[in-house]
């Protein structure tokens, strides 16, 4: 018996889907490949296809070509669906940069990673309850951005879960490695597993993806962090717990080539809505657009004390001030000041 599903594919299409048949039950999420033109290309199924019509030739269906060994769960695909709808990019080209990582997979790899998950599908088709009931959003105004990554996860040390992620992104490399290098020195970061994804051929990009699809399992009882750049947001975890979006105001989040537009700003912000999971902004100058949130806790206490500046804003009167340098009300307190120096002078 041939099952009819729509498949959303990685090709840009006006369409978004098209439909494929295949010999067996398939869920919606799996990844499969389908013919398209003369390629063979991915795709992930959306949803089974209606009823035919009696007079269609069921023959002109092309059948699906392959499985591939993981699936995307529900919460991947609202994200999926909400990125496209918010950034106005099509489904097809966001399914592609979340299937891209993949393809670091090697023939071994995929070897291993079909056993796992034909263990996982004769196991249970359930997928698991979401780990956070209630998801937060919280502002870091830190001048010391290491010392409160250190914090936070030192304060999520003892709140592991089987197969779960904490995704820490980054604007550029260089603050990424300094970051991961100071935390791999520390005696106290040893037993947790730190990962680096910086979407490339990398040996670090390689053992992350193998790491999210069960491949080189670590210890469960310790917990796993990742350590990404802007393409970090289309790694296809299905346990993700926590976000951490370091120095939020950096232009660099900002993605305009490759196909893809978006801002990663904005992207994290959907993730946090799709796995209902805490997200963190930590930044020595947050943007102003953070505060457009509504009930959003702003935490602008720093973890080293000091004291905050005074600022006092001037504004110069057009009418009443001279055509000089300084306006008159900031004349008068270069004068004054320049009295009480006199005076503390005078009495010296």
């Amino acid at each position: 018996m041939n099952y009819l599903y729509n498949i959303l594919v990685t090709r840009n299409l006006p369409g978004n889907t098209l439909t494929y048949s295949f010999n067996a039950e398939l869920k919606i999420g799996d990844i499969v490949k389908v013919p398209l033109q003369n390629k063979i290309i991915y795709g992930v199924v959306i949803s089974v296809s209606a009823d035919t019509p009696k007079d269609f030739d069921l023959s002109k269906i092309k059948p699906i070509s392959e499985v591939f060994p993981y699936s995307l769960n529900t919460q991947n695909l609202r994200f999926l669906s909400s990125f496209s709808l918010n950034t106005f990019n099509s489904k097809n080209l966001v399914l592609d940069s979340l299937l891209n990582p993949l393809e670091l997979l090697i023939k071994k790899d995929l070897v291993l990673l079909d056993e796992i998950f034909r263990k996982k599908q004769a196991a249970s088709s359930k997928e698991p309850e979401p780990i956070n009931s209630i998801a937060k959003i919280t502002i870091y105004n830190e001048k010391d951005v290491l010392f409160r990554i250190r914090y936070i996860i030192r304060s999520q040390s003892n709140v592991v879960n089987k197969d779960s992620f904490r995704l820490f992104v980054f604007p550029e490399r260089k603050l990424l490695d300094k970051i991961v290098t100071s935390l791999k020195t520390d005696s106290e970061f040893k037993k947790i597993h730190i990962f680096k994804y910086l979407a490339d051929k990398s040996k670090f990009s390689k053992e992350t993806i193998k790491e999210i699809c069960g491949i080189n399992k670590s210890s469960d009882s310790e917990p796993k962090i990742i350590f990404s750049l802007r393409a970090g947001i289309f790694l296809p975890i299905q346990n993700l717990t926590e976000i951490n979006l370091i120095d939020e105001s950096n232009s660099l989040y900002i993605q305009e080539q490759n196909k893809i537009y978006f801002d990663t700003r904005e992207a994290v912000f959907l993730i946090s809505r799709a796995f209902n999971t805490n997200l963190n902004f930590i930044s020595s100058l947050p943007s102003g657009r953070l505060y457009n949130f509504k009930n959003l806790k702003t935490l602008d206490s720093s973890t080293i004390t000091s004291k905050p500046l005074r600022i006092q804003i001037t504004q110069r009167n057009p009418r009443a001030d001279e055509f000089s340098l300084f306006s008159d009300f900031v004349e008068q307190q270069i004068t004054s000041h320049e009295l009480e120096t006199e005076v503390f002078e005078s009495i010296d």
